[in-house]
């Protein structure tokens, strides 16, 4: 009975025993790194964990790396890797693997108790769900987008490090066998929290590709509260990039017709994508519309566009660059041109004086360094003034004249200075033109000699310095209407005589016919007088 006793006391006391067991803390997982030599992938990672136990309580380590779920057990499953000695402190372990380089892979650790008749082994670790908080590598991957010749980066935040709201991402890289580098975004040595880098990039002015470089990358994933560093796989790319302008200029219009206008755009020499995309609009800032794409065979082209009313509208246009899949670049995009609206006000009665306006021209890169004025005549075209102003008076009254009817026509044109892509342009007006008509002032009196008793010295004729025309014909009539003088030379006049004899005083009439190189003819009449010298 005795025996009895002590057997169920004994039974009771090991059953205490068994059931006072607690499990371990699990230790924590602070890096799980590619190991990298010489900015090289050498196949490996290296698991580092904190022990968050007593060193006196933890023989050894299980490095555990994730294999597959269990959907009928709803968990994890995991395969061992490897089970070390706890050396105390922090501890870590280098895992080669045969395929997974180029893979996500989680991993855990289990602390083995030394005493496994007081401690379980730690399990939370192989508990929890891999794509949810399981600590894993940092698998830095690449992509091409060949539209826009970009290297796109992405890589996987490291899980392991509890409530870090803000993960610190350094991106680093080596050109060939030189020394790595660090690549600053927008001043900066570290990405914050994004996963994501594109390159080259606005954002990164200093960074540019080699064609026919060998590029390596990597990424590490920082934990500035704690000094924890995660280090990814290194990836190699080796690029080509077609060279892709930095600007394109408007360089400027030119109305060439009246309904015809053309406008030239310029891009930065060697750029290898050629499609340039016209848009036009009515307004200067909103409502651009594609009107045609056209094929640049050098570094600048025109494009002419078909167009009512140029003499009074306004007709905006810009061009953007399509790359090899027809899509815009970036935010490339030229600045604005349009057409100059030139106006003429015609002289007005007793005045010889042509008055020109336009609107400033405020569509260049650079600015307007002055406006010139040009005439245009059927013998050619010729600069008549330049202004800073936008208005010009043209006096047509010293303007020497061979036609009958002439078309006297203006055009203006706007030159560009300081534009910072060296390419100064030019913008051209429509064409303005009115009509002038041959008026020829005849004398108004004939002087006879000698008491009106010999003949003029000075004969009336048709003044040929005025006028010098291709044809000509010229008759005097008396009061009565008799014919007393005819000629068809324009350097020929009368001298006041009939047939020797000198004519009376008095009032005569002129009729005149002649054309120019126009072969425009014109008849005008008058009268003079015939007067003798004063005594």
């Amino acid at each position: 009975m005795k025996a009895n006793l002590l057997t169920f006391i004994s039974l009771i006391g090991i059953g205490a025993m068994v059931y006072s067991q607690t499990p371990l803390k699990s230790p924590s997982i602070i890096s799980v790194s590619n190991i990298s030599a010489s900015f090289d992938n050498n196949g490996g990672y290296e698991i580092s964990w904190l022990n968050q136990e007593n060193d006196n309580k933890v023989d050894s380590f299980v490095i555990y790396k994730y294999k597959s779920w269990n959907s009928q057990d709803n968990k994890p499953q995991y395969e061992e890797v490897a089970k070390i000695k706890n050396t105390g402190g922090t501890s870590y372990y280098r895992f080669v693997p045969t395929d997974e380089l180029n893979k996500v892979v989680f991993f855990a650790v289990e602390a083995i108790p030394v005493n496994k008749s007081l401690y379980l082994s730690s399990s939370e670790n192989l508990t929890k769900i891999p794509w949810v908080d399981a600590p894993s590598n940092v698998l830095l991957t690449s992509s091409v987008d060949t539209c826009n010749s970009l290297l796109i980066l992405r890589w996987n935040r490291y899980r392991g490090w509890e409530n870090v709201s803000r993960f610190y991402f350094r991106i680093e890289y080596a050109e060939n066998t030189g020394t790595p580098r660090i690549i600053t975004v927008k001043g900066s040595d570290y990405l914050i929290n994004d996963t994501t880098l594109s390159l080259p990039s606005t954002d990164i002015p200093n960074f540019s590709f080699d064609n026919g470089s060998n590029y390596r990358f990597r990424v590490t994933a920082l934990d500035f509260s704690t000094g924890n560093a995660c280090m990814s796989n290194v990836i190699s790319y080796i690029p080509y990039v077609p060279k892709i302008t930095s600007y394109i200029n408007a360089d400027g219009t030119r109305v060439v017709s009246k309904n015809t206008l053309q406008i030239t755009f310029s891009v930065e020499p060697g750029n290898e994508f050629k499609n340039l995309v016209v848009l036009r609009s009515l307004y200067d800032s909103r409502d651009y519309e594609p009107v045609d794409t056209i094929y640049m065979e050098g570094d600048m082209v025109t494009f002419s566009d078909s167009l009512p009313d140029l003499d009074k509208t306004h007709y905006y246009y810009k061009a953007i660059l399509l790359n090899k899949c027809n899509q815009g670049v970036g935010s490339l995009e030229s600045n604005v041109a349009t057409n100059i609206v030139l106006t003429l006000e015609k002289p007005v009665s007793g005045s010889s004086k042509c008055r020109l306006s336009w609107e400033f021209y405020r569509y260049f890169k650079g600015n307007v360094k002055e406006y010139v004025v040009y005439r245009i005549r059927k013998g050619g075209t010729e600069p008549i003034g330049t202004t800073t102003d936008n208005k010009f008076v043209d006096d047509l009254s010293a303007l020497g004249n061979k036609q009958v009817m002439e078309d006297i026509c203006y055009q203006v044109e706007a030159i560009e200075e300081n534009n910072p892509h060296g390419v100064n342009g030019h913008a051209w007006s429509n064409t303005v033109c009115l009509t002038i008509q041959a008026n020829v002032e005849m004398p108004k009196y004939l002087l006879l000699g000698d008491n009106c008793k010999s003949k003029a010295e000075i004969p009336f004729m048709f003044p040929a310095s005025v006028f010098t025309p291709s044809k000509f014909y010229m008759a005097i009539f008396d009061r009565w209407g008799t014919k007393v003088f005819e000629t068809e030379k324009v350097s020929e006049g009368w001298d006041g005589t009939v047939k020797g004899k000198v004519v009376q005083q008095g009032a005569y009439m002129y009729f005149i016919r002649f054309s120019g190189t126009d072969n425009v003819a014109k008849e005008q009449k008058g009268s003079f007088v015939v007067i003798c010298p004063e005594k």
